[in-house]
């Protein structure tokens, strides 16, 4: 029976759209590891084919990424560390060359200054010093700025990615160092140096033993295998973790890595050396990008791969269970997860990742594709009051269709932290951050919380469980802050109700004159046939 209703109410398209999720996507999804696999592998040998032409391509737009560093962080050498003395024997060096070689950097991160040491950088003599052993490091004056210039040893792809990446994420005002020279021709990238401290480097004084020099001779490291040897110095890391960096920080951290997804950068090599904690504002600056990958013209697919695997990373090394692929279905078909547990409307996360019958239009997708998207007025960039948002399903689906911002009004918190949950999902699912918030509060209690004006308020079959006094006050209220307001009825017969009146007020009748009583003075009723629940839309004159 259920069949034959979803296949007389529902359109070819959306017929086609649930085919394709229940029975093609898990199947893509499946294969993603493996095409993800090969797609690395073309990508790079595309790469490398095509480098001189990408070489001739930045060497053309130097100036204009050049022009960028005047809005990014940058460091001048008054406030690099040194003492007043050797500060002016840098400057009358630098007077006499046009670049200046300051310091050189180990494998470690450590300085080998040339003019002694400096405050609040660690720093080797000459016998100690680890020489690096893919790309050399070293710090430079440019234009009277303090930089670290990187020479690539001849590697046009890593020189590209990094450069790409670097303008990318510099002007969309990510946590990333400014450029400060080009040198197309030797292969040479200076970037402005971050004045902090390395949250590497902050371990290590706390006691984790995770620097080239200490782990080369940990007999139990030299034992395993690469991606063992990774474990092992992350877990030894992670063990001193609480005490450098709080759990706000690293929330932080990870709005940043979303921030650089969204530009369409995977940064791939996350670590702890590749971290900075800047000394003035504590603010955790993102660096090393030669690894970083250039997704923004992939498909969604591809793109959800590559950030998944950043995000593995993330939590690899920073101890947390940020959500991704495997994360998230596993909570799905965890049938004991508490989150899952009376989940009201049905929603599609992507991948194939889906709660809930997707074919009920009563509720959640379904609904969503098989009414309110069609119906309801235009909400692009508009800010939305969303009352008994539930799960938070039909809000959702507001903001992935183009939103501005939605407030939801929820009473019972498990349905709160359930649409949290889905949110987050989303999120990971569109490479994208939904401005959605919710109040935990009962739909009387609106009028108290001061949330100011909305473009427009809805409620789906939810405010007629309210009294007769409640909903006209409500409606009174709603009258004076948005100019529309849509409801859902239900008018089933079918639904077995405690009080009888419930029954009256979830009409069409009973809602078009609440409505017309209390303000509204056009309604148009959508009710499609055989459709048991109706919407209203209400705006004012």
């Amino acid at each position: 029976m259920r069949i034959v209703v979803v296949l007389l109410r529902y359109r070819m398209g959306l017929l086609a759209r649930l085919a394709w999720i229940y029975c093609i996507t898990p199947i893509v999804a499946a294969l993603m590891p493996l095409y993800s696999f090969f797609y690395r592998g073309i990508k790079l040998l595309v790469s490398r084919t095509t480098a001189n032409s990408n070489l001739r391509y930045w060497a053309s737009l130097k100036q204009q990424v050049l022009q960028q560093r005047e809005k990014g962080y940058r460091v001048k050498i008054e406030e690099l560390g040194l003492s007043s003395e050797n500060l002016q024997a840098l400057k009358q060096n630098l007077s006499e060359n046009d670049e200046l070689i300051v310091a050189r950097i180990d494998q470690d991160g450590y300085w080998l200054s040339e003019y002694a040491p400096i405050a609040d950088v660690s720093t080797v003599p000459a016998e100690e010093f680890m020489k690096r052993t893919r790309f050399d490091l070293c710090v430079v004056v440019v234009d009277g700025y303090v930089g670290i210039r990187k020479d690539y040893r001849g590697d046009k792809v890593a020189f590209v990615n990094e450069l790409n990446a670097l303008y990318k994420l510099g002007r969309a005002g990510c946590n990333v160092p400014a450029i400060l020279a080009i040198d197309v021709a030797a292969l040479r990238l200076t970037i402005s140096y971050i004045k902090g401290s390395v949250l590497q480097e902050e371990l290590v004084k706390k006691g984790a033993e995770i620097r080239v020099r200490d782990i080369l001779h940990n007999d139990e490291w030299m034992k395993l295998d690469k991606k063992d040897k990774m474990l092992w110095i992350a877990k030894q890391g992670n063990t001193y973790l609480p005490q450098v960096i709080s759990k706000e920080q690293i929330d932080q951290l990870f709005l940043q890595l979303q921030k650089i997804h969204q530009c369409g950068i995977a940064v791939r090599d996350i670590k702890k050396g590749n971290l900075i904690r800047e000394k003035s504002s504590g603010a955790f600056y993102w660096i090393d990008f030669d690894n970083a990958r250039d997704f923004s013209r992939t498909g969604s697919n591809m793109s959800r791969c590559l950030r998944n695997r950043d995000i593995e990373k993330f939590n690899l090394h920073l101890g947390t269970e940020k959500l991704t692929y495997e994360g998230i279905r596993n909570r799905i078909s965890n049938k004991n997860d508490p989150i899952l547990r009376n989940w009201y409307a049905p929603v599609y996360l992507g991948a194939g990742l889906r709660i809930g019958s997707l074919w009920d239009c009563n509720a959640g997708y379904g609904r969503w594709h098989y009414l309110l998207k069609k119906s309801l007025p235009d909400f692009a960039d508009k800010r939305i009051l969303d009352l008994g948002a539930n799960n938070g399903a039909n809000g959702l689906q507001l903001l992935r269709y183009g939103a501005g911002e939605v407030v939801g009004i929820e009473l019972d918190q498990h349905h709160i932290n359930q649409g949290l949950f889905a949110k987050a999902a989303l999120e990971w699912a569109d490479n994208k951050t939904y401005n959605f918030t919710y109040h935990h509060a009962s739909m009387t209690e609106v009028p108290e919380l001061q949330l100011g004006k909305f473009d427009m308020a809805m409620a789906m079959c939810s405010i007629y469980y309210l009294d007769d006094d409640s909903i006209a006050k409500l409606i009174r209220f709603l009258h004076s802050v948005t100019e529309i307001l849509v409801l859902q009825c239900n008018v089933s017969q079918t639904i077995k109700r405690s009080d009888p009146h419930v029954r009256t007020k979830s009409s069409v009748t009973y809602t078009v004159n609440m409505l017309k009583a209390n303000g509204f003075d056009q309604v148009q009723v959508i009710a499609p046939m055989g459709y048991s629940r109706p919407l209203v839309i209400a705006r004012k004159k």
